[in-house]
């Protein structure tokens, strides 16, 4: 090989190194800015995941929270319902002995007008028989 197809096929080298060196420096910068890209995505991602970890502890703290108010309003409910239950047992047992005591008082009525009723025909009786005694 002569000096001259040396030094074509040099610069025809240093065309492809300058070629190979472009690309490559297009490969780095664009290999730079997906990372700061990534980076940033990767930090969005991190600050999302922060927020909902600590959104997560609170909805579990207000969980465990609203879970003991249910407990004691269903203690409460339960206490609720017992003294219900007892209420309407004592209202039976006073609608139940009104109810005797009315029947009682109907009873007992009804003996006193037999006895007023038969007190009155021989108090009538009497009072004829007097007044024909006195006149």
């Amino acid at each position: 090989m002569s000096e001259h197809e040396l030094n074509a096929k040099l610069i025809e080298k240093e065309t492809e190194l300058t070629a190979l060196q472009t690309s490559f420096d297009e490969y780095i910068e664009s290999s730079k800015e997906l990372e700061t890209e990534l980076e940033s995505e990767l930090n969005k991602a991190e600050a999302e995941l922060t927020t909902s970890l600590e959104e997560n502890e609170n909805l579990t703290s207000t969980n465990a929270k609203l879970q003991e108010d249910v407990n004691k309003l269903s203690n409460d409910q339960s206490g609720v319902s017992s003294k219900v239950e007892a209420l309407n047992l004592s209202l039976q047992q006073a609608e139940q002995a009104l109810d005797e005591s009315e029947n009682s008082l109907r009873v007992k009525g009804e003996s006193e007008r037999k006895v007023s009723v038969g007190g009155r025909r021989k108090a009538t009786k009497f009072g004829k028989l007097a007044c024909h005694i006195y006149f």
